[in-house]
């Protein structure tokens, strides 16, 4: 039996790994597959355009400026390393 072909778009591809990975109950594992998958396929289209973390974007950097931005406890603002934007 022959395998149909198709195409997904690279833009809805990286709309859904990007809702997956805003989940606040996501396993860090599946995230940290849909981050290789997704790297991948931007890459080899040419559409990588880098990630931002989630949590930073959504709150963090404002709590750490108000913080007083310390270095050393910067991870603690940025969130778990998966949890991340694409753009």
């Amino acid at each position: 039996m022959a395998c149909k072909k198709f195409t997904v778009r690279v833009d809805f591809l990286k709309e859904f790994v990007n809702e997956q990975l805003a989940i606040e109950d996501t396993h860090e594992e599946y995230r940290k597959a849909l981050c290789i998958l997704l790297e991948k396929v931007l890459m080899d289209s040419g559409q990588y355009d880098g990630f931002q973390s989630y949590d930073w974007r959504h709150g963090g950097r404002d709590k750490w400026i108000k913080d007083g931005s310390p270095a050393d406890t910067k991870q603690q603002y940025l969130g778990p390393e998966y949890k991340r934007i694409y753009y």
